[in-house]
């Protein structure tokens, strides 16, 4: 890419490999995750080997989530490794790979006893049964089981809401070097996707879902950000409304003029609680009478992605980079339960227990208030 134009390459001149050379002119041609190491002296081609010993103070979780057990999983990033915490015990334990994807999982959620994961890249759908013996595969005896791909235009699948009739609704941002992401529906009981939208939101990806069971329609929130290597053609994020029976889009709005994220939405007494970035403002959006009805700053810091959901005492709880916050949806009232010093990087889980959150390599429990 010259001057924003891409330039063609002769396939008879492939770009010359990176070499890391060190100061003496010796060439890195090796390295082993154990720790070995080779390096060639380029001008006599001798080569040397050797070893060398590093322990990390671990991986950061990149995503967090509930499984059907009621233990609490979560992913680390390149490679992905699936873990698991037993809250009630403190038993923590790495699983292992648990997709083909090798990247790291996006979300996950449970249903009818089965942890169901979806990974960068290309929203890869994979199923895990607790109750059953590890055999990573393809196949219906595998577990973990591969399903593959959502479908087009799904690269990092960052929302993910059970929707109607027991289906997934996935919201990813869009592929690299393109624009446009896309809101899949994928059946769990078929084991394959049933339905796919490319630029639901004209070249935008799709952030953030939610769905009301009341009304039985399914909301969602658009970002501006293409796949790496795009510049975002558009400067305005999107809230939608979408009818999942009639299959089309029934109402879309520009929630806070200038935000261009949406990074959380929860659903709570006829009303959708919807953030967006960078004002980190939250709307509220009524679902009858089709209308924001009110708007509130964030006030204890940014709000983490898809770290938002209604609690069974009715309130609305929530992530922050700060920490734990709280909506009364009755009130709209915002407030700050608990600030964790060190910060929250990832979320999230939301129990009887409390609220579960990435910080630095630590998984971290807020409990409830007694």
């Amino acid at each position: 890419m010259i001057g924003g134009k891409a330039q063609p390459i002769d396939e008879s001149e492939p770009p010359a490999a990176v070499v890391l050379r060190l100061k003496d002119g010796r060439e890195l041609v090796g390295i082993e995750p154990t720790g070995e190491w080779t390096l060639r002296d380029p001008a006599s081609g001798r080569e040397t080997s050797g070893h060398f010993e590093y322990r990390s103070e671990g991986m950061r979780p990149f995503v967090l989530g509930e499984g059907p057990d009621g233990d609490i999983y979560g992913s680390t990033i390149l490679p992905l490794w699936l873990f698991r915490t037993d809250p009630r015990t403190g038993k923590h334990e790495v699983l292992g790979k648990s997709s083909h994807s090798g990247g790291e999982l996006y979300s996950m959620l449970p249903l009818n006893g089965i942890l169901w994961m979806f990974a960068y890249p290309e929203a890869y759908v994979s199923s895990y049964d607790p109750k059953r013996p590890w055999n990573f595969g393809d196949n219906p005896e595998n577990n973990p089981r591969n399903f593959g791909p959502v479908g087009d235009g799904h690269l990092r699948p960052r929302a993910l809401i059970l929707g109607p009739e027991q289906k997934f609704y996935v919201g990813s941002f869009a592929p690299y070097g393109e624009l446009g992401g896309s809101m899949g529906v994928f059946d769990p009981a078929l084991g394959k996707t049933v339905e796919n939208y490319r630029h639901l939101i004209r070249n935008q990806s799709i952030s953030a879902l939610a769905f009301d069971p009341k009304s039985n329609l399914v909301f969602g929130g658009s970002n501006v950000a293409g796949g790496g290597g795009t510049a975002p053609s558009e400067h305005q994020a999107i809230f939608f409304v979408w009818d999942p029976v009639a299959k089309k889009l029934v109402q879309t709005a520009a929630l806070v003029p200038g935000d261009i994220g949406t990074p959380a939405m929860a659903v709570a007494d006829g009303k959708v609680f919807v953030v967006t970035l960078p004002s980190n403002t939250l709307s509220v959006w009524d679902i009858a009478s089709k209308q924001v009805v009110d708007h509130r700053p964030i006030d204890f810091g940014t709000m983490v992605e898809i770290s938002m959901g209604t609690h069974t005492d009715g309130m609305i709880y929530g992530l922050t980079r700060k920490g734990v916050i709280r909506i009364d949806p009755k009130t709209n009232e915002i407030k700050l339960m608990a600030e964790y010093e060190p910060g929250v990087n990832v979320g999230w889980v939301m129990n009887s227990d409390g609220i579960y959150f990435g910080s630095g390599v630590h998984l971290i429990r807020w409990e409830w208030p007694r």
